[in-house]
Parts: C-alpha cells; structure tokens; sequence
C-alpha cells in the first residue's frame, strides 16, 4: 500500500492541533497561536519519521513525545503536570475513539485522508465553539450613552446596564453606579478632584473577592434623557467597552 508522506503530516497535525486546543480549553489558558502551531508541527513531524526509527529509538519517542510537546505552550511548573496529564489522556481517549469507529465500519482510517479531514473540522468546530463561548455574552451585553455630571462639569461616558448590579448607598439610599478607574483618571484630569467629596466608602462583593471602593458623590446621571441622583463607586479595574456600569434600576 503507498503512502503518502503529505497525507500522514497532514492527519497527524490536525490530530495533534485539536488534542492543544481541547486541552487548553479544559485548562483553560491562554497560549499564542505560533506556540500551538510549533507543537502541532513538532508532534506531526515526529509522527511522520516514526516508521523510519529504529525499535528502540519508537520507544523513546512514546516516552518523551508527549512532554516535549507541552514545552512550547509555554508552562509554569504549576501548570506543566496538569498540562500534560490532560493532553495524555486526551490522547489515548481520541486513540480508543479512532479504533472504535475503525472496528465499527471496517476501515482503518489512519491510512486515509479522510482522518486529516474530520479532524480538521472537529479543530473548525471547535474553535467555532470556543468563539460564540467567548464573543456571545458581549453581544448580549447592552451599552448605552450616559451623561455624568460633577461639580458642575458633564462628562459623557459609555455604559453597561447591567441587572447585577444592585448596590444602594446604605446611608442616603442612593443608586450606585461603577466607575472604571479610567473613566475616573479622565475626571481627575479636569481637575474635579479639587473641589469633589469622597462619601465614605461601599463595600462590593465579586465572585473571588469582596472589596470596599471610594463613594464619589455625583451631582446626577443623565440615562436616556432622565436625570437621576446617584453616586459612583471607584473601581480599581479598567473595563473592556464601557467607563461605568448602571445600577440595575436605572435603565
């Protein structure tokens, strides 16, 4: 039977390309796109000079293939172990998937093209997957134009409503909003600071942490042509398409 060294290089890369991509997804980190590149590369190149080795250099290559590839993807000495026993058991996992269908339909499909193929697509797919993961909650995320104003200067801002926020000053009742570090770099630099009053301080909870931010006293916030008195709580953070974000019940 021919085989075609094309063919091999081309199932074995998009094979190994797909295992990087799964694991990186369940580990969830975040390599360049030319360090995942090198280690497919790497791991099709090895695969397609296997048959020329020698017994005892294929028995080395089984042993060390696995953890040199994870070497590019950039890893930690935290991450390298976890990295690698989720890609090797990814491995063996496509193996026994790949002999499965081969004794179900009686085709052994590493030595077809259509392997390459299919795994080229399972590799579209899911990166497909992990774009509408990633890039749908910012389409859903409404944003809105908003007016701020304080000590009598007006300061236009873009802004996320958003339901969760629920955070009321305990002490007037006031809304509160969320103001991007950025944002409130901006109002620093016309010179509001002067002649601005800090209201005591707000505590706000996040997933991993519970924080207190500084209470900027505002004179209102223009939402939709309505006038609304409210306070801004200071972030620490700088956010990725708006400067603050609206209490839930002022929009």
């Amino acid at each position: 039977m021919t085989v075609w060294v094309e063919i091999v290089f081309i199932n074995n890369f998009f094979i190994d390309l797909l295992l990087i991509l799964s694991t990186l997804l369940i580990r969830k980190q975040k390599v360049g796109k030319i360090r995942i590149l090198i280690a497919s590369i790497l791991g099709a190149s090895v695969a397609t000079t296997y048959v020329f080795m020698p017994e005892w250099m294929k028995i080395t290559t089984k042993i060390l293939l696995c953890p040199i590839m994870i070497l590019p993807l950039k890893q930690t000495k935290k991450t390298y172990l976890g990295t690698l026993v989720t890609f090797v058991t990814l491995t063996y996992l496509l193996g026994g998937i790949i002999e499965g269908i081969k004794n179900l339909i009686g085709i052994d499909l590493t030595g077809y093209p259509v392997l390459g193929v299919v795994c080229f697509g399972a590799v579209a797919f899911e990166i497909l997957i992990v774009c509408i993961v990633r890039y749908l909650p910012k389409l859903k995320r409404k944003i809105c134009d908003v007016d701020i104003v304080v000590n009598g200067r007006r300061k236009h801002a873009r802004a996320l409503c958003d339901s969760g926020n629920l955070l009321v000053d305990d002490l007037t009742g006031k809304p509160v909003i969320v103001i991007s570090k950025r944002f409130e770099n901006e109002l620093t630099a016309q010179k509001i600071d002067e002649n601005s009053v800090f209201e005591g301080f707000i505590s706000v909870k996040t997933i991993n942490s519970e924080e207190n931010l500084p209470l900027l006293r505002l004179d209102k916030v223009i939402v939709g042509g309505k006038e609304i008195d409210a306070l801004g709580a200071v972030s620490n953070l700088n956010f990725d398409d708006c400067d603050v974000i609206l209490q839930n019940s002022m929009f």
